[in-house]
């Protein structure tokens, strides 16, 4: 039965697989430079922890919902959603590339368009600890001001439940 060939496959991956408790899996995560947000099928719950620790995460969101988690804590964080004040991987790597000075005021958006792009916000990040640094601070502020504690997702949500209601009693 397949059901049972399924079964006796999955123990050549087990080697693969690691088990761990709650409290080593929060370890490694806040110890953790940068976070990946998992490709095709975003990490929700791991995005959640790793933003509000903090750890930048790069995302690389599909036109599908479940990929599309991080992207909306990043808009509703209003993190890099005006391009004044973020580069664009290509942008980053240009001024880089020709040794100009790095605006320091600006942030790296973390939201690839492509895998090109995806790969190449990684290694920025893993190669300029200032920039890591300063996008964890503010990935923090905003997680904890502009997501838990700012009015607009509550508003959002208030708006929502008044429209449905008007248009189950009032239609």
């Amino acid at each position: 039965n397949s059901e049972n060939s399924r079964g006796s496959n999955i123990d050549i991956y087990m080697d693969r697989i690691k088990f761990m408790s709650y409290d080593l899996y929060v370890e490694l995560l806040t110890s953790a430079t940068v976070v990946l947000d998992t490709y095709p099928y975003g990490g929700c719950l791991t995005t959640h922890d790793a933003l509000s620790n903090g750890i930048p995460m790069v995302t690389y969101p599909l036109e599908h919902v479940r990929g599309r988690y991080t992207l909306g804590l990043y808009t509703q964080m209003k993190y890099c959603i005006d391009n004044e004040n973020c580069y664009n991987i290509n942008e980053y790597n240009t001024l880089k590339q020709s040794e100009s000075d790095i605006d320091n005021t600006k942030y790296l958006n973390l939201i690839a368009n492509n895998r090109n792009e995806y790969e190449s916000i990684v290694c920025a990040l893993l190669d300029n600890q200032q920039l890591r640094n300063k996008i964890s601070i503010d990935i923090a502020y905003k997680f904890k001001y502009n997501l838990h504690q700012g009015g607009d997702l509550a508003k959002e949500w208030m708006l929502f439940f008044i429209r449905s209601y008007i248009s189950i009693n009032f239609v």
